[in-house]
């Protein structure tokens, strides 16, 4: 039997400071990773030797970013190949409508059916836009596959959606760009993974919060 156990502790300012230089280190050690990979391709555990060398931290450090990233990359692609289908559907049924109303309008230009100039006027119209529907989606579509056939999908750490409202800061809630530095730099790196085992001293050796007798808590880095 598995369970997942949530808590939330009493930090002092002190502590909190150090948890916000923790988990900044923690998020550029992710983006570190995914960099890796993204350059060089295979898996994240590939390169645990090399990255534990080179920036000094310990195996069970290193799988906890592990687990992050390719976590991260394998459902970004699994989401990718999901919106493939999607796209796929919605263009064969655009390319049926759309040579349905090319028939009829080609059939009218023969002589063979007679639209009346309403009926004539919203069958081009529903044409030309099932046209650039058509188009549009098939772009979307060959952009998917690419960020499929890449080493990795393209993943923005703090979000897509705030990365672009930096273009738009009079748009969007913040009221110039260095408020937006501050939210993406805090979204980038707004969490912490100590990644755990039952055969360590309760169950982490990176992260510990002990319950104390007089109801207060520590915690163990």
């Amino acid at each position: 039997m598995q369970f997942t156990v949530q808590a939330r502790l009493p930090l002092d300012d002190a502590t909190a400071s150090v948890l916000d230089e923790l988990s900044d280190r923690h998020g550029k050690l992710l983006r570190s990773l995914y960099a890796c990979v993204a350059k060089n391709g295979g898996r994240a555990a590939d390169y645990k030797v090399a990255f534990c060398a080179q920036h000094q931290i310990t195996a069970r450090a290193f799988n906890a970013l592990r687990v992050t990233v390719q976590g991260n990359i394998d459902s970004v692609r699994e989401l990718l190949k999901a919106r493939v289908k999607e796209l796929s559907t919605q263009i064969r049924s655009t390319r049926r409508k759309l040579k349905a109303s090319a028939v009829l309008l080609d059939k009218h230009r023969a002589g063979k059916v007679r639209l009346l100039p309403v009926k004539l006027a919203a069958t081009q119209r529903a044409h030309h836009f099932r046209q650039r529907a058509w188009v549009k989606k098939e772009q979307k579509l060959a952009a998917v596959k690419q960020r499929l056939a890449a080493p990795v999908p393209g993943i923005a750490f703090g979000s897509r959606k705030l990365f672009r409202q930096q273009w738009h800061i009079g748009t969007t809630a913040f009221n110039n760009l260095t408020e937006w530095k501050q939210a993406w730099r805090a979204a980038r790196s707004h969490q912490l993974f100590h990644l755990g085992s039952k055969d360590e001293t309760a169950g982490n050796q990176s992260c510990v919060a002990t319950l104390q007798k007089d109801g207060s808590w520590t915690l163990q880095l």
